[in-house]
């Protein structure tokens, strides 16, 4: 089976290290904030396998328990998923029942909150009710682009770590390209974006809160002026966008998350986003 909780050309070996530590020392709850969604989900996978693979150096990544892992089959791993759609309270209901009982194989079974931010807020009371005092056996690991878009409660409960962030972006959706792309189109020329997010079924939350976490990347680099020559998007921050107004953008990326939680149409959410960034860019670099 090919190796999926790490690929070879994953950039996080840093974070595979603490996993690697943190074995011998299970923290109730671990955060995985930053990086791209495919890499906190493979690592929040790979630590599920850190504590259940029974081989001498785990995760093997080989045995049957860690190809369970990777398939998301394996009894002990319990998966709640907001990529799609928001978390609401009767899916952790369920996995709150379930902690009651033993994991069935032995080990940790372990509870993976994948885009955490996706939490209703009925939900996150009910899962940090868990956090607070989990049942021997369990250990729970949330992924989000930042601890800053879920329940401080939540991140106070959890060891957090912080995947890097890439400056290169080859490796970015073909989807999410285009989006920016668009962006830039509009914030330089004033047109082609709102014929894109005006079709129907044109953009989903998963896809705008990429975008919102690109342009949090972006809109650092030109507050740090750490942005490569080919970082479109922050010398384009840089060169039009006065200082002072930086802060001021962040909130409004922290307000556009906000919104896709309470269930916004996420094409409205970049409209308004755009228009945020574009009224910015006009203002000029001061």
């Amino acid at each position: 089976m090919a190796q999926t909780f790490l690929p070879a050309s994953d950039h996080q070996p840093r974070l595979k290290g603490y996993l690697d530590r943190l074995g011998t020392a299970v923290p109730a709850s671990l955060l995985l904030e930053g990086g791209r969604e495919p890499e906190r989900r493979a690592l929040a996978l790979y630590w599920a396998a850190r504590l259940n693979c029974l081989q001498a150096e785990a995760p093997c990544r080989h045995c049957p328990t860690c190809q369970q892992i990777a398939e998301e089959i394996f009894r002990d791993l319990i998966v709640l998923d907001g990529r799609q759609e928001s978390i609401r309270i009767d899916p952790v209901r369920t996995m709150r029942r379930e902690l009651a009982s033993r994991p069935e194989y032995g080990g940790t079974r372990v509870i993976l909150i994948h885009e955490a931010q996706s939490l209703t807020q009925e939900a996150a009371n009910a899962l940090l009710k868990s956090l607070e005092e989990p049942p021997p056996g369990n250990a729970f690991v949330l992924t989000a682009p930042q601890r800053q878009w879920i329940l401080p409660t939540l991140v106070s409960r959890s060891w957090v770590l912080t995947l890097n962030w890439h400056a290169d972006t080859a490796e970015e959706a073909p989807e999410l390209e285009q989006w920016v792309e668009r962006l830039l189109a509009f914030w330089v020329r004033s047109q082609g974006l709102f014929e894109h997010t005006g079709r129907k079924g044109s953009l989903d939350r998963l896809t705008v809160e990429a975008v919102i976490a690109r342009c949090q990347r972006e809109l650092l680099a030109a507050m740090t002026q750490s942005a490569q020559p080919e970082a479109k998007m922050a010398s384009l921050f840089r060169e039009r966008i006065a200082p002072a107004t930086f802060p001021v953008l962040d909130q409004t990326l922290h307000k556009a998350q906000e919104a896709l939680q309470h269930n916004v149409n996420p094409a409205l959410v970049l409209d308004w986003l755009a228009l945020q960034f574009w009224r910015a860019t006009r203002r000029g670099p001061e």
